[in-house]
């Protein structure tokens, strides 16, 4: 059988050799590959060609499966990287939605209120219902200045209260990303991690008998594990933000 209908191109001369190889144990004799223009590529017999196609899909399939779990793996890195640096530094200036939510929340009701009141109670000064025996030009700097102040608490308030559906969405979509993680903890981790329990018992109600030494190892052990399930969290959840992390990982521990 002669090899003559192209299959496969690409620039990357590794990934057409695995092609190629893949395709020969799949038990496509006929696979072989040349160099072109710049390009390897990939050809097959007529008779094989279809086989080929899918062996060849299954083997990209894999590849992108493969890669993308090495780019998940860089970002755990460096999500964890910049987790230590803010534990170190403490994520106490650290706010998140439901922090922002009320936030807003109760700055939009100040500023509303404020603003509202001020401005009735300047429009009954001006229509007459009561004064504050203000004269001439000190009337008029009054007038325009509380105007001014009052108008800016109102859209103050308003743009605050435009925020609150911004920041209540952001915290339901925290909400599901946590229970995302608690499913994920008790399905997929629960068995493999089943002796944290053991260990977190050991640490908090230690063996009097135990040795200082054996207290310590397991104390490792149990630090060692939460650092393992901290990186699998994040594995498996690359957008699941720094801040929820460590909430993540101390419901994670009592799932287990």
């Amino acid at each position: 059988m002669e090899a003559d209908k192209l299959l496969f191109q690409d620039t990357d001369k590794e990934l057409v050799m695995r092609a190629e190889a893949h395709l020969q144990e799949s038990g496509i004799t006929s696979a072989t590959s040349k160099e072109k223009d710049e390009f390897y590529e990939l050809y097959v017999s007529e008779e094989e060609f279809d086989m080929g196609k899918e062996c060849l899909i299954d083997l990209l399939e894999q590849e992108a499966e493969e890669l993308q779990g090495h780019v998940r793996e860089i970002e755990a890195k460096q999500k964890l990287k910049e987790f230590e640096e803010l534990e170190q530094k403490s994520f106490s200036k650290l706010k998140t939605p439901k922090q922002r939510l009320e936030e807003v929340s109760s700055s939009a009701f100040a500023f509303l209120i404020v603003g509202v009141i001020g401005a009735i109670a300047l429009m009954l000064e001006v229509l007459g219902v009561f004064s504050l025996g203000l004269e001439g030009t000190v009337k008029i700097i009054f007038y325009v200045t509380m105007t001014v102040m009052f108008t800016a608490f109102i859209i103050v308030g308003i743009v605050n209260a435009s925020a609150m559906s911004k920041w209540r969405m952001k915290a339901a979509e925290e909400d599901i990303m946590m229970n995302n993680v608690r499913e994920f903890v008790k399905h997929e981790l629960k068995d493999e991690y089943a002796a944290l329990t053991e260990i977190s018992t050991v640490i908090k109600v230690p063996d009097e008998e135990e040795s200082e030494d054996a207290e310590q190892a397991e104390e490792e052990k149990y630090f060692e594990m939460e650092a393992e399930i901290r990186k699998r969290i994040l594995l498996e959840f690359p957008e699941l933000p720094i801040y929820l992390l460590e909430e993540a990982t101390e419901e994670a521990i009592k799932l287990l």
